[in-house]
């Protein structure tokens, strides 16, 4: 076993645990009362982000431009918000995926001849998640500094009176004093929740792929095991646990559709808005700044980025259940009626697919969907924008 493959796999996983810790929704057998006061203090503050967002949407409704850039930031909040749910409302699915799939492929990477098979594309698979939350890492930085950077520059050239803003466009119900201790508490709350909904957009995305990692690895283990029948006798054995664990996948991609069903349906759409809304952002900006140029370019990358990995991780996920399928006609069953019955059983099983809610199927298909959705609905905001 490549030292590594396996050392990738494990930063991979300690990553998505320790995002997901932080806000309450790693899958844990005993939580304590911390560890759901963590979740319970995450949807307050996030639910609190998007009320803020919407009123401030509702005062610019007349606003076309202040209203997009307000529902942009709007969605991403609620979008953590749907992940979430998504999790809670499916804890106990949750808890029964992770412990079908967690124990047994660490169990499965002790083997030397299935390591090396099973971590195959691992670093793909985190480097994926790296570049999705590095991109997403600098653009809540710049969100979050860009205020501070105003203030300096103010007092650099003496301009008065210093003009305060805050993170994200909200429209408050009270006055907010420059620099006062409500200024500094709101700013302070702002700068939390955007944190909060890059660790729940980075750790819920990665852990899609991850358990999807997982799943391809149990396929090619089975692909291993249906490929080296050697022995008269050896086919019953690895029929019956080539049939057992592709019980398990199945139940395993049935609680994957109900959970992220909703999130990637969801994503879809949402992501097309999002990259509709920073591209009408561009042409409205008269003389935009190399900053901003590079924050809007970090933020739509990381768009197309998240909504690539959903598509691939399907898409693979799907080949390598075909690459099985091959791997089962291909077995030497012709001389053994007993072994052919079995491989005709095994052959009518169809490959492996994810939908988004009986929907669609999630497939990098999706990926050129949003693209399309998001040009279609930049030239309607824009027809909109000259009448």
């Amino acid at each position: 076993m490549s030292r590594n493959k396996m050392s990738d796999y494990v930063a991979y996983r300690t990553t998505i645990k320790r995002l997901l810790l932080a806000v309450g929704l790693w899958p844990r057998e005993h939580p304590t009362i911390w560890y759901r006061l963590v979740l319970i203090v995450q949807i307050i503050v996030n639910i609190c982000t998007v009320v803020t967002i919407g009123n401030f949407v509702r005062v610019n409704s007349n606003d076309v431009t202040r209203a997009t850039k307000g529902i942009t930031v709007m969605s991403g909040f609620f979008s953590s918000f749907l992940k979430t749910i998504c999790i809670i409302t499916n804890r106990k699915e949750a808890d029964e995926l992770h412990r079908l799939l967690d124990p047994a492929f660490f169990k499965l990477l002790q083997s030397p001849k299935f390591s090396t098979l099973m971590l195959k594309e691992v670093t793909i698979f985190r480097n994926l998640m790296r570049v999705l939350g590095s991109l997403l890492t600098c653009s809540t930085c710049a969100f979050i500094i860009t205020p501070i950077i105003l203030v300096f520059h103010q007092r650099k050239h003496d301009i008065n009176p210093v003009k305060y803003l805050l993170i994200i466009p909200g429209a408050y119900p009270w006055k907010i004093t420059p620099n006062g201790f409500v200024y500094k508490f709101i700013y302070t709350m702002e700068a939390v929740s955007m944190t909060l909904t890059v660790f729940v957009a980075v750790g819920i995305d990665s852990l899609f792929t991850f358990y999807v990692f997982q799943i391809i690895g149990r396929f090619r283990e089975m692909t291993y095991r249906i490929s080296n029948i050697n022995e008269k006798n050896d086919f019953r054995n690895a029929i019956r646990e080539c049939v057992r664990q592709h019980e398990i996948l199945m139940r395993c991609r049935d609680i994957l559709e109900k959970i992220y069903g909703p999130i990637v349906l969801w994503t879809i759409i949402i992501n097309a808005i999002h990259l509709c809304g920073q591209i009408f952002e561009f042409t409205q900006m008269m003389g935009i700044s190399v900053q901003r140029a590079i924050f809007s370019s970090a933020y739509m990358i990381a768009k197309f980025l998240q909504t690539f990995m959903y598509a691939w991780a399907g898409m693979r996920l799907t080949e390598e259940s075909e690459n099985y399928k091959t791997a089962v006609y291909a077995a030497n069953w012709h001389s053994n009626k007993t072994f052919m019955t079995s491989v005709i059983i095994m052959l009518a099983q169809k490959p492996m697919v994810l939908t988004t809610c009986k929907f669609s199927v999630i497939s990098i298909d999706i990926f050129a969907k949003v693209v399309n959705t998001a040009i279609s609905y930049f030239f309607l905001l824009q027809t909109i924008d000259e009448e």
